[in-house]
């Protein structure tokens, strides 16, 4: 329904009178109607006026007072290509120009990057490689370039590669519902004017998976086409193929946004503080009330876990119940290996878990792929309670694909758990029962002595479907 005020200016201008008959009052100057354009008159086209053997005779061009609009339909459909509508605050504007780091060369290598950053969003050449730890804003700055770049009516094209591969897939189906077909879809982004992909590196590496994104990737090298690129993994890690490319000198410029620290070490669920005060020295072999056997068997968990901090080979498995030493030992190692910059990731099993799913929320800054790789890659693994986490399915799926990816791949593990052995049958997927339990492979170190048992007290028995936790 028209507002009243609209009527009555509609009447006002084709000369009619009110109801009564008398003349209609001029409305106000701030209702009035805006007077059409003088030189289009409203139409929003115009002729230049140009002699008739002129390129431009006869043809319409958009009036001068049609441009706003114009550019703003304009910068709305490059918002929509690019992928950036639910980006809005990664801005340089937004962006803190010394970043998180708290040391001043942290500081110092933020703006280093910041201002690479800047200059691509100002001449786009090249490829730009952005390198760094979860958090420390690649993200950021790969969104932001792309804003500066729209901000300027350029066209720019963001992704985050695993979201990307999804929709390769989805679109791949003959049954796809997808809008634009695997082909269409594959050449709008390959082809983009510029291209800004995140997360490379956090994708699945399945053999497909890796296909598409060479496909993509050397297209884009061959042509020489714009790109941003940031990795979820060190360089070193890629595929031969893709870690040509983009350490290819004459064509990519790799920008460390920060140092990896997580190459060296993670700890999660425990503050490295809290672990810093359990060493080999302070640990206890003899104990009031162990007998000689007790004393032995701490006396062997610690010497095989010094050996291990010093030169870490194959898997332990400490079983045992609680406050019998298995965290020491653990956080020995890890401290050991800390104080040599020797490579560890130490994880308590229940945050461990709490922290993958927490990565599935929309507002996470670390993508789910990349925390989970940093622990199943890892080059020295310590896990500590196996065994409290609270037993949904999801969660077994995870731990059974941590385990078993690390001992196929044979990665120095160390394992501790206050369940017996007939607890970790009853609680576990044998498929990784059968790994930890294999005496052939692993080192099983048991401390202390449990109690007779009546009941399970282990984790029970997951009853609901498959979900995320």
């Amino acid at each position: 329904m028209e507002k009243l005020g609209d009527v009555l200016n509609k009447l006002r201008l084709k000369g009619a009178a009110a109801p009564n008959g008398t003349p209609l009052p001029d409305l106000p100057a701030e209702q009035a109607p805006a007077p059409p354009c003088p030189r289009c008159h409203g139409l929003g086209w115009v002729r230049h006026q140009v002699p008739v053997t002129h390129p431009d005779f006869g043809k319409v061009f958009p009036c001068a007072c049609q441009l706003g609009q114009m550019q703003s339909t304009r910068n709305a459909d490059l918002l929509r290509y690019s992928g950036l509508q639910h980006m809005a605050r990664f801005t340089f504007a937004t962006l803190a120009p010394e970043g998180k780091g708290q040391s001043l060369e942290e500081r110092r290598q933020f703006q280093k990057a910041l201002a690479a950053a800047q200059a691509y969003a100002k001449e786009p050449t090249g490829w730009l490689v952005l390198t760094g730890p979860s958090g420390c804003g690649k993200t950021h700055l790969a969104a932001a370039i792309a804003h500066r770049l729209l901000e300027n009516g350029r066209q720019a094209f963001f992704a985050s590669v695993p979201d990307l591969l999804d929709q390769f897939r989805a679109s791949f189906s003959p049954s796809s519902d997808a809008s634009a077909p695997y082909s269409d879809l594959f050449q709008r982004v390959a082809n983009a004017p510029v291209l800004a992909l995140d997360d490379l590196g956090a994708h699945s590496g399945t053999p497909w998976a890796q296909e598409k994104l060479l496909q993509l990737l050397n297209q884009r090298y061959n042509l020489l086409l714009p790109t941003v690129i940031t990795l979820s993994v060190p360089l070193s890690q890629l595929d031969e193929r893709l870690r040509s490319r983009l350490g290819d000198a004459t064509v990519a410029r790799v920008v460390e946004v920060a140092t990896r620290r997580d190459e060296v070490r993670v700890c999660i669920g425990r503050s490295e503080e809290s672990l810093a005060g359990m060493r080999f020295a302070t640990f206890e072999t003899r104990r009031p009330g162990d007998d000689a056997t007790d004393e032995k068997r701490l006396g062997r968990a610690l010497a095989l876990c010094e050996q291990f901090a010093e030169t870490p080979l194959g898997w332990f498995l400490l079983i045992g119940p609680t406050l019998q030493g298995k965290t020491h030992l653990l956080a020995s190692v890890f401290n050991e290996r800390k104080d040599s910059d020797q490579p560890v990731a130490y994880a308590w099993v229940p945050a461990l878990l709490e922290e993958l799913r927490s990565t599935f929320s929309p507002g996470s800054e670390v993508a789910y792929s990349e925390l989970f790789d940093r622990v199943k890659n890892a080059p020295v693994l310590l896990l500590d309670d196996l065994g409290s986490e609270h037993a949904t399915l999801w969660a077994q799926e995870k731990l059974y694909q941590l385990l078993v990816h690390r001992h196929d791949a044979w990665l120095p593990t160390v394992v501790a758990t206050h369940l017996t052995e007939p607890e970790l049958r009853d609680g576990l997927p044998a498929a990784l029962v059968s790994r930890l339990l294999n005496e052939t492979k692993v080192e099983i170190l048991p401390i202390g002595v449990f109690e007779a048992r009546g009941v399970r007290r282990g984790p029970p028995r997951p009853t609901q479907r498959r979900g995320r936790g």
